[in-house]
C-alpha cells in the first residue's frame, strides 16, 4: 500500500535484507492478493513459491505447488495478504 512502485520495492528490499542477502523483487501489485510459501532444499537453502490472484482457497495451494516445483521440501504458507482496496 505505497504511493509508487519504487517506494514499495524499497520497503520490500529493506525487509528482505533483514533475513537474506540475495533479495530480489519479482512483481509489484495493487488491489490484488498474494500467498507466499517457503520450504527447505536438499542443499540446505530455501525454496519459495508465490501465487497472486485466484480464489482464497486456490491461491495458497498454488504457492505451495510452486515451492515444491522449486525443489522445496515441507513447504508451508508463510504469509497471505491483499493490497489496496
Amino acid at each position: 500500500n505505497y504511493d509508487t512502485p519504487a517506494q514499495a520495492q524499497a520497503r520490500a528490499m529493506a525487509e528482505c535484507r533483514k533475513h537474506a542477502t540475495d533479495c530480489k523483487v519479482y512483481v509489484n501489485f495493487n488491489r490484488n492478493c498474494i500467498s507466499i510459501a517457503r520450504g527447505n532444499t536438499s542443499s540446505g537453502g530455501w525454496a519459495f513459491g508465490w501465487a497472486m490472484g485466484y480464489t482464497n482457497e486456490e491461491r495458497p495451494e498454488r504457492a505451495l505447488n510452486e515451492c515444491a516445483h522449486q525443489n522445496g521440501n515441507a513447504c508451508r504458507v508463510l504469509n497471505q495478504f491483499c493490497s489496496g482496496q
